[in-house]
């Protein structure tokens, strides 16, 4: 995106600066002229002869330039094949805008700081979505506002280093959800609503799941799979323990009797032994 923005005020600045040059050495004697049709180039100079306006027509772009006192590019109202621009530039010569058209044929609009890094971004890309972008004074990427590939809102905040450390926007099936990333932009945690429509919580490490809470209760992983839960079921509280193959080897809680008990499992999940707490 940068590039994109930066290589147009670049080209047309060097077209600027060539009609400049000419300007400031084409001294002329005043005349007053009713009607004037230029087929290249038109130079207007101050009264020491430094060029303050340019306006030029090439065979793929158009252009008008207004410099600065310094005969530095300041205002640039010019047009190509890719669309219409308007870009300016502070005393330095380094751009502070360019409002225009995108390499998508969408708007776009840049704002850039004193040293020529993106600070803001706000522009439509090629499948018609619209998004800000606002940069550190580095030019990294430090906040998202849009909307995702499927259409839904978004909110995303980076780090230094360009990793996306939060977000808050719709989730799976358009629920709400909070995402949150470490340092290295791997996610930790997710906060928001299950396929079911109930809320859940969940933590992870190397970017899997290691625990989630739904309304029914508590679940842990390990690679992947589960192995336990600690929740309820049919109004009475339980334990269930599971193996690396996510067979149950153990369980404690209520039987349907409502008496406590405990039944082991074998490796395999096949029931072993148990006990109740019924006298």
């Amino acid at each position: 995106m940068k590039d994109y923005t930066k290589g147009i005020i670049t080209g047309s600045s060097l077209i600027l600066c060539f009609f400049m040059f000419v300007g400031a050495n084409s001294q002329q004697e005043v005349a007053t002229f009713k009607k004037i049709v230029v087929t290249e180039s038109l130079v207007v100079t101050r009264g020491e002869g430094s060029p303050a306006v340019v306006l030029t027509a090439l065979e793929d772009m158009a252009l008008i330039g207004v410099n600065h006192k310094e005969t530095k590019e300041g205002v640039m109202l010019f047009a190509n094949e890719d669309g219409a621009f308007i870009t300016n530039n502070n005393k330095e010569g380094e751009a502070t805008f360019i409002l225009g058209t995108s390499e998508h044929g969408g708007g776009e609009f840049n704002l850039f700081n004193k040293e020529g890094n993106n600070a803001l971004v706000l522009k439509t890309v090629e499948t018609g979505q619209g998004f800000i972008q606002s940069y550190n004074d580095n030019g990294v990427k430090s906040t998202f506002i849009g909307a995702t590939t499927y259409g839904d809102g978004v909110i995303s905040t980076y780090n230094v280093s360009g990793k996306n450390i939060a977000s808050i926007g719709a989730g799976e099936g358009g629920n709400g959800a909070i995402w949150s990333y470490n340092s290295e932009g791997k996610q930790t945690s997710f906060l928001g609503t299950s396929k079911s429509g109930s809320g859940v919580f969940s933590l992870f490490a190397d970017d899997k799941v290691t625990s989630t809470i739904t309304n029914g209760g508590l679940m842990t992983f390990s690679n992947g799979k589960r192995t336990s839960f600690l929740g309820g079921s049919d109004g009475a509280g339980i334990l269930r323990i599971l193996n690396s193959h996510e067979k149950l080897v153990g369980y404690f809680g209520a039987d349907k009797n409502e008496d406590g008990g405990i039944i082991l499992f074998d490796r395999y999940g096949d029931e072993g032994w148990g006990e109740t707490g019924k006298k």
